[in-house]
């Protein structure tokens, strides 16, 4: 499986790929101006150079537009054959050992009590490079670091991709930075 955090500035665009082929598009970025839209400049690009021909499901986290302003393009040219706006239901409890972190590492976006019930080994902010937001918030990536989390900013490290094959997960960015996760260890290790 691979998951692809796509560097579409201060938005959110996520490609999940399973094995045989199966793909999931969670929200599609925003626009950069009226007349330049980040589905045609970035996210589908990116998606036919990861080998997505067609998206099995798009889905929509929210309405705002720096998640569902490319989402018109995508629509256009990968023609899901599932689109969701809306997903209902809690998790259980449970440590994740990679967490996106939520709208775009905002000073209110990660409570002590979330970061400490996820217990990442690795936090992926997607947030633009010098962004008006001021995102991520220092105390937010402070209190993952804290937590013991790499925290890797899309703004900084470009797009980051995630791969598993069930027993270890890969970690890459589009800088070159790569890191390795095993099973039954708490920490990422950097992989030269």
């Amino acid at each position: 499986m691979r998951v692809s955090f796509l560097d579409v500035g201060q938005a959110d665009a996520t490609l999940v790929q399973a094995p045989g082929g199966w793909s999931l598009l969670v929200d599609a970025g925003g626009s950069f101006s009226a007349r330049s839209d980040i589905g045609s400049r970035v996210v589908a690009p990116a998606l036919w150079a990861l080998g997505v021909r067609r998206l099995d499901v798009a889905a929509l986290t929210h309405g705002d537009p720096d998640h569902i302003g490319g989402m018109g393009t995508v629509l256009g040219d990968f023609a899901p054959r599932e689109v969701e706006g809306r997903v209902a239901g809690a998790l259980d409890p449970v440590a994740f050992r990679i967490v996106k972190v939520p709208h775009h590492g905002s000073a209110g976006s990660s409570s002590p009590g979330l970061v400490e019930a996820t217990a990442p080994c690795v936090a992926i902010v997607s947030a633009g490079h010098a962004n008006p937001f001021g995102h991520p918030a220092p105390e937010v990536v402070r209190r993952y670091r804290d937590a013991g989390a790499l925290v890797l900013e899309t703004g900084r490290e470009g797009a980051v991709t995630v791969e598993t094959d069930g027993r270890q997960v890969r970690v890459r960015t589009e800088t070159g930075r790569r890191f390795r996760y095993q099973a039954g260890r708490r920490q990422c290790e950097p992989l030269p």
